[in-house]
């Protein structure tokens, strides 16, 4: 069931990483996948570009 699409950069350790200035989270962040290409991996991310919501 799509297992070895994941796992892809979760937004979630982008603004984790900014709230609690954790460079851990970051840096996993910065190792995952960012552009998946599988419609299912696609779809159950619901912010696609999360360096827009950042100022």
């Amino acid at each position: 069931m799509f297992w070895e699409e994941w796992p892809v950069a979760q937004p979630f350790l982008l603004f984790g990483t900014l709230h609690h200035f954790n460079k851990e989270f970051f840096n996993t962040w910065m190792q995952l996948e960012h552009f998946p290409t599988n419609e299912e991996v696609v779809r159950n991310l619901p912010i696609r570009h999360p360096l827009l919501w950042i100022q």
